[in-house]
């Protein structure tokens, strides 16, 4: 399978694979920037500090998946666009393990160039990013938190 995308960029064509395109990445207790052609982001680590990750650059096509494989307690990570991109969507929250519903739903604003998620991240959160137009990132997924008023922040 071949999918070929026109890079606003450079104005050229850039191929990717499909091998390419389900490369899977781990990102541990550092700052990092997603690969090209990563379509599968997994957290392994509690940050000891506030950790900036940045998107790759926002390709018609695109897709990544971003799981939490432990629980991000301590720290912040915060998802960066990439150059002039941005996010737009809706990421949904809720309390864990209360029956009430309590939760949230964060409004991710056209222009919104940082996801800021706040140290309470629980096992098997995940959000999915999506670029349907170049230069936008399409973001929903659903985290899972301990307190109220943990749900990510934007800028």
């Amino acid at each position: 399978m071949r999918s070929d995308v026109n890079n606003s960029n450079s104005n050229s064509y850039v191929s990717f694979t499909k091998e390419q395109i389900n490369d899977y990445e781990s990102i541990g207790d550092a700052a990092a920037t997603i690969g090209d052609s990563t379509s599968f982001v997994a957290f392994t680590a509690d940050a000891t500090s506030s950790r900036v990750v940045t998107m790759p650059k926002a390709v018609a096509g695109r897709q990544l998946k971003l799981i939490w494989q432990v629980e991000q307690a301590t720290n912040n990570r915060v998802l960066t666009a990439a150059g002039s991109d941005d996010f737009v969507g809706q990421i949904n929250c809720s309390v864990q393990g209360d029956g009430a519903g309590d939760g949230d739903v964060l409004s991710v604003t056209d222009g919104t160039s940082a996801i800021t998620f706040v140290d309470d991240v629980n096992i098997g959160s995940e959000v999915n990013v999506y670029c349907v137009v170049a230069g936008q990132w399409i973001v929903n997924g659903h985290i899972t938190y301990d307190a109220v008023g943990s749900i990510p922040t934007i800028a």
